[in-house]
């Protein structure tokens, strides 16, 4: 059961969180039906709030939910299939750099905190018209690639979490393209 304050009914918070997840499970069913492996759909993600850029971009099917705060004031901006075997595409705002560092040296906090998941980097890498650091983590499941990058005064991550089943170097080149489509709005 999820903690909340004494003023909130805690059946009233799982009731959200699960209307929550069942939105985003929706969304992901859509993104999956839509997903072609072509580099056809445009992502857009408004500015704001707090002054926040926003972005486009192309990717291989639409996000499974509009951009939205979370509760860390993060904004999460996509959420998009990359794979046909399950591999995802997500982008975050992770918020100023100010507070969040460089993309450098949040990338460095990154692998250290992985407790030896690391799996390469970081690496300054330009993508597109974007200078980012790119590292890797590996996860019992999973492979975790990103690319932090800074616009404007803010920190972004754009993360390929890639399926065992679908191929690994395929997944980030794809990731790769897409990300080279990033413009700012």
């Amino acid at each position: 059961m999820r903690w909340a304050p004494a003023a909130v009914d805690a059946r009233e918070v799982l009731v959200a969180t699960a209307i929550e997840a069942a939105r985003a499970a929706a969304g992901l069913r859509r993104a999956q039906a839509a997903f072609t492996g072509a580099l056809a759909h445009a992502v857009e993600v408004p500015p704001g709030p707090d002054g926040r850029p926003g972005a486009r971009l192309l990717a291989f099917s639409p996000s499974a939910y509009r951009p939205r705060m979370t509760r860390d004031a993060c904004r999460q901006d996509f959420l998009c299939v990359l794979g046909p075997r399950g591999s995802r595409q997500l982008g975050v705002c992770l918020g100023r750099v100010e507070d969040r560092g460089e993309p450098l040296s949040s990338a460095e906090w990154t692998l250290t905190v992985s407790r030896g998941r690391a799996d390469g980097g970081p690496v300054a890498r330009r993508v597109g018209d974007l200078e980012t650091v790119h590292y890797a983590l590996q996860g019992r499941t999973a492979r975790l690639v990103e690319w932090k990058f800074a616009g404007a005064g803010w920190l972004f991550v754009v993360g390929a979490l890639i399926r065992p089943a679908d191929d690994g170097p395929g997944m980030i080149a794809r990731a790769e393209r897409s990300l080279a489509t990033w413009t700012w709005v």
